[in-house]
């Protein structure tokens, strides 16, 4: 976030936000974290701490909105809304077929989709 108020034309943060909180997901399966109760909440505080994509997202669509007349911030809400209500009945159904372990590579696959 301060990094993004600094620079306020950069897409960097929002980017390198997607590529951490990707990275660090895949420490949920590891051996340490599943038996360590205080390595799994280390784990959670520096993946929250990672995770500025919303807040970073919508100070994007506000830049977008203002160079375009007529967009309105509600309508890009409603359609972020339906788009995050199908992703995830895509999701649920994607972890129903393939099971737990898809969640990671969904994680890691949208995220690259995303930055590149």
């Amino acid at each position: 976030g301060a990094v993004a108020d600094v620079r306020p034309r950069s897409t960097r943060p929002l980017a390198c936000a997607l590529a951490l909180t990707a990275g660090l997901v895949h420490f949920y399966r590891a051996p340490f974290v599943v038996s360590s109760l205080p390595a799994l909440f280390a784990l959670k505080i520096a993946r929250s701490a990672a995770n500025g994509v919303g807040t970073l997202t919508d100070a994007l669509t506000l830049r977008v909105i203002d160079r375009h007349a007529g967009a309105g911030y509600g309508a890009q809400r409603l359609w972020s809304g339906v788009a995050w209500g199908c992703g995830s009945y895509v999701v649920g159904a994607v972890i129903d077929a393939r099971g737990f372990g898809a969640i990671f590579a969904w994680t890691v696959g949208f995220s690259f989709f995303v930055i590149f």
